[in-house]
């Protein structure tokens, strides 16, 4: 160990960087194989992000335009994948070795932060391994679309680093200052979640620094006027939803409608689950949805959630201690709470879409390791072999668990199984693994997925919209129209409407249809499938010029093929 930190010493950011490189493909090089999955469809289906024409307009757009109303915008990771296309390609190969290099590169910048913030080498080292190591960042880089967890890592260190080369003597570097504040609005361009990042730059600094306080509020000054143009900006993608995300179903997230008394408890009880999917991840799953996670109504019937007081209580004293608050005990401590805020369900920046999500923990475990880090320096210091076999026994086991993990994420069918292996008490593995089904054509195993999935919650409305869906597919329209009449009335939302519509028409109730689909028009006006469905319904009436207005839908088709197709539908 003595020679190789020499070595590191000598060559130290060169070194670090082709290790983490290194590391990095080692531990999820078998995820260059893995396809587009889940919600990887938000970029992998829009055409027009194969046009390197098109990247200007990403800045002024949801991060999912056809769904505004979810208030996310993330131009920075959009326009990575449009550049992704563009260079490599359709294939996913390209994406997947984007995501290990961003990934090597968060890792190196770990190191750089470390040893900068505590001029320790073998600390800088262990704790950037550890991190490196931990199997709960298997989603955030096996999942392509979780890029914008990765990006805005790297950008918040990189605006750390440049942070603290400003800040290094008491006249503060403007360059570096500047630089700072650029990095850091990238990473809120990436993730909405990053705007955390100026309070522990700023703490940190307060901390270490033992400046007055009106002198740290000062230095947040320069990262006003980037983050005025990331709000001018999403006030232009998002408009009236830039601040006013869609509700969240219950299904999705048991914590809506709760007050606050139960999401604080509920968020104790969060701690606990992500401190033991990061340090024992042994029950890592890739949904958290309904029974999953129980919210806390009482804090004596959950020892989860007192486990979570206690540790909390345990930073929050590492962090007042003056003997610990400066050291990487307390900072770690303030990075790991500063983060876990925007996670924790607690009002206002509570209800998510999702209760608990790993990929969310890609930074916040950037405290942890640095604590973990900390506490094996001082083993390895006081009991070198002994300290240095744990370590070396804790990567073995944390790195087989990422690569065998990883295999999760090869395939929407590796995924979707594993969900009904690792939540069975949720309804989205079952969900999601039937609309797999449905596209094969295996619509009595879709349905059988969807019962067990309505047995579990019967309001869940996607799961209620298929079984009507799989009903129209077997051409029992009266089911059908039953099961999407109920998905309507928990979630007025585009497909369930249109399953409506598309069931009208086959039902031959077609002046229903046209009144109910002028309506949907006016709030969908470029949805081809509306068009064609208006222009069925007007043709089957008789009404052939009012139906021709309609033959948009689908520009390359022949007039005599839309005709065709309408007289066959």
């Amino acid at each position: 160990m003595n020679s190789f930190i020499t070595f590191l010493k000598k060559h130290s950011y060169t070194s670090a960087f082709v290790i983490s490189v290194g590391l990095s493909f080692l531990l999820y090089g078998n995820t260059l194989k893995g396809e587009f999955v889940y919600d990887d469809a938000f970029f992998e289906s829009r055409q027009e992000i194969r046009d390197i024409g098109y990247l200007p307009k990403l800045w002024i757009e949801s991060f999912i335009p056809d769904n505004p109303k979810a208030s996310l915008f993330r131009p920075l990771v959009t326009s990575t994948f449009l550049l992704n296309f563009f260079v490599t390609g359709e294939s996913t190969f390209g994406f997947h070795l984007v995501n290990i290099l961003f990934n090597a590169i968060a890792c190196f910048l770990l190191y750089v932060l470390v040893l900068k913030l505590f001029n320790n080498q073998l600390l800088a080292i262990l704790t950037a391994l550890i991190w490196a190591f931990f199997p709960i960042h298997t989603e955030s880089v096996a999942y392509i679309k979780s890029r914008d967890e990765i990006l805005s890592t790297v950008f918040l260190l990189l605006g750390w680093i440049a942070f603290i080369k400003a800040t290094k003597s008491q006249k503060v570097n403007i360059k570096y200052a500047a630089l700072s504040s650029i990095f850091y609005i990238f990473a809120v361009f990436s993730k909405e979640f990053a705007f955390f990042g100026i309070f522990l730059y700023l703490a940190t600094y307060y901390l270490q620094k033992k400046t007055a306080i009106i002198n740290t509020i000062r230095l947040g000054f320069f990262y006003v006027p980037p983050f005025l143009v990331y709000l001018l900006l999403r006030i232009k993608a998002l408009e009236q939803y830039a601040f006013n995300p869609r509700p969240v179903i219950y299904a999705n997230n048991p914590l809506v409608g709760e007050n606050i008394f139960v999401r604080i408890l509920t968020s104790f009880k969060i701690v606990y689950i992500y401190l033991q999917r990061t340090f024992l991840p042994f029950k890592l799953s890739a949904s958290y949805y309904f029974r999953e996670v129980e919210p806390v109504k009482n804090i004596f019937t959950s020892w989860e959630a007192l486990f979570g007081i206690l540790f909390i209580i345990f930073l929050l004293i590492l962090i007042i201690r003056k003997r610990t608050r400066k050291n990487p005990l307390g900072i770690g401590a303030i990075m790991f709470l500063v983060s876990y805020y925007p996670l924790s369900q607690i009002p206002p920046l509570g209800g998510k879409a999702d209760i608990v999500a790993e990929r969310w923990m890609y930074f916040p475990t950037v405290g942890l390791a640095i604590i973990l880090g900390y506490i094996l320096t001082k083993l390895v210091e006081k009991r070198r072999s002994a300290g240095l076999i744990f370590f070396g026994s804790l990567l073995i086991l944390y790195g087989a668990r990422t690569i065998t993990r990883n295999r999760v994420w090869l395939s929407e069918r590796t995924l979707y199984e594993s969900i009904i292996k690792d939540a069975p008490r949720s309804t989205q593995g079952y969900y999601l693994t039937a609309q797999l089904e449905i596209r094969e054509g295996n619509l009595e195993k879709a349905k059988e997925l969807l019962q067990t999935a309505n047995g579990i919650y019967d309001s869940h409305p996607n799961v209620v919209r298929s079984l009507g869906y799989v009903s129209y597919l077997e051409g029992d329209y009266d089911s059908a129209e039953q099961y999407i009449k109920k998905s309507i009335s928990l979630n007025r939302d585009y497909e369930g409407n249109l399953l409506y519509a598309m069931t009208l028409a086959k039902q031959g109730r077609c002046g229903l249809m046209i009144q109910g689909g002028a309506k949907m028009l006016e709030n969908y006006p470029e949805s081809s499938e509306l068009k064609e469905l208006m222009a069925v319904c007007f043709y089957k009436l008789g009404l052939t010029e009012e139906s021709i207005k309609f033959f948009d839908w689908v520009p390359g088709e022949t007039h005599e093929d839309k005709v065709y197709f309408i007289d066959s539908f």
